[in-house]
């Protein structure tokens, strides 16, 4: 018991590492709690200021686009002091052109772009955009929250040897903090959502 207490308690601060330890050591089916939260929780989250808008406490801006077969959803948020967070903008744009700008008009300092579709065109692109835009790739298995590496591919028909940062996520670590402890427990950075 000493030795799955232990156990417990080195891997209940993080959403995947709980998840094993439940899986694994307690042979228990994983239930994720994050698909009970309700709409009236989620709504407890909105309010103070209008889509669109900025509110006093951001600092800086990122922007992330998430990659379909034709479109993107962007999205941007804001960032203030220990992490608290805003949502200040999201839309689907039809091509890169309109991710590029709505980027133009926020002023981000960073954007993230899933590159586990269209993974060549988003390389360009990144590529391309003077360190503002990175790939990024969710991965449920990953042993820390994000990884960085670099990546090598070959530019279009020029076959021209490009360098980038690939940029690695734990997606359930990142969806249990925002789901169990910023809006179903309220605890943690601010998570606002506009009116």
């Amino acid at each position: 018991w000493g030795s799955i207490a232990r156990e417990f308690l080195e891997s209940k601060d993080s959403y995947s590492q709980l998840q094993n330890f439940v899986n694994s050591v307690l042979a228990e089916p994983w239930k994720h709690d994050a698909e009970e939260i309700s709409e009236e929780k989620i709504a407890q989250k909105r309010g103070g200021y209008m889509l669109g808008e900025t509110p006093a406490g951001v600092k800086l801006t990122t922007i992330s686009a998430d990659v379909g077969r034709d479109y993107f959803w962007v999205t941007v948020r804001g960032w203030g002091e220990d992490g608290e967070s805003w949502l200040l903008d999201y839309a689907k744009a039809l091509d890169f052109a309109g991710v590029t700008e709505m980027a133009d008009e926020w002023k981000p300092v960073m954007g993230l772009m899933d590159s586990g579709f269209r993974t060549q065109e988003v390389y360009e692109f990144c590529s391309k955009s003077d360190r503002l835009w990175y790939p990024s790739k969710g991965q449920e298995t990953l042993d820390k929250p994000l990884r960085v590496s670099p990546i090598t591919f070959y530019e279009g028909r020029t076959a021209r040897e490009r360098r980038i940062k690939l940029f690695h996520f734990n997606a359930g670590s990142f969806k249990g903090d925002l789901y169990l402890r910023r809006i179903q427990d309220s605890d943690g950075p601010a998570w606002h959502l506009p009116v």
